[in-house]
């Protein structure tokens, strides 16, 4: 089962300008998840015929969280998985959270998870990911996917933090010091959740920011994750991230994937 997670920037429009949203609709269509979570789905709650063209140049079916700040989260997922239950979470968030409670072939229940943590405050992601963790990714079987606006501990970022301007990098440490800010994929890692991009290529760092569209607030990251918990970690069988030549043009963010053996 392949899952991916794809900050799409604005929905994949500019402006007036949807030939953006095509070349995401192409990426989507590569990729083939089983399930993808989505942030910025822009305009996606609000124009139904926009919803309708990505789900059926995409073969997959959409639940869109609505947030305050527009930039909407959503999870589509191919018609023949069983959706029993879904939800969302924007109290508190900058953006937002969702979940879909699905119901595999062969009767394995999995929560299936799409975050958008706030992009300026770390003290505010944090909350957000506590938040999370305490009302969204929970139960024995979870996959958790977003654009988290978080660092992790597997590298010393201080060298692509010194290439951005003072303002941009203050997004990445720890309010008031100079450390860089890894205190969000602390605690979903120390929860029991699994980083499948770090699991399956251990010692590898992969940026998914920016790309050749866009990005240019941000260094070489990994913003970026797919988590599961550690009994569904194990069926891993690959993850990475997508850098076809149609991401590198569709957003300022390169998708995220994970294969499953389920």
């Amino acid at each position: 089962m392949r899952f991916a997670s794809y900050n799409i920037l604005t929905g994949g429009i500019d402006g007036t300008d949807a030939s953006r949203l095509e070349r995401v609709i192409e990426v989507v269509r590569t990729i083939d998840p089983d399930v993808l979570a989505v942030q910025e789905a822009n305009g996606f709650a609000e124009d139904k015929a926009l919803r309708r063209r990505f789900e059926r140049e995409t073969g997959l079916k959409g639940h869109i969280c609505r947030t305050r700040s527009g930039h909407h989260v959503a999870l589509f997922i191919k018609p023949g998985i069983t959706v029993e239950k879904r939800g969302r979470t924007i109290a508190g968030f900058h953006h937002g959270a969702a979940y879909a409670d699905i119901r595999l072939a062969d009767g394995m229940k999995l929560r299936v998870v799409t975050a958008h943590l706030a992009p300026f405050d770390g003290d505010q992601r944090l909350a957000e990911a506590r938040t999370l963790l305490r009302r969204i990714a929970v139960g024995a079987n979870v996959v958790l996917m977003g654009d988290l606006n978080s660092l992790d501990s597997s590298r010393d970022h201080t060298a692509a933090l010194a290439r951005l301007d003072p303002a941009a990098r203050e997004r990445y440490l720890v309010p008031g010091t100079t450390k860089a800010d890894t205190r969000v994929v602390d605690l979903i890692t120390a929860s029991g959740l699994v980083d499948l991009l770090a699991t399956a290529e251990p010692g590898v760092y992969e940026a998914t920011v920016p790309t050749a569209f866009g990005g240019g607030e941000f260094a070489l990251l990994r913003l970026d994750f797919i988590f599961a918990s550690a009994t569904i970690a194990k069926r891993l069988k690959a993850a990475g991230v997508f850098r076809a030549a149609a991401a590198a043009v569709s957003s300022d963010h390169f998708p995220t994937t994970a294969e499953l053996d389920i």
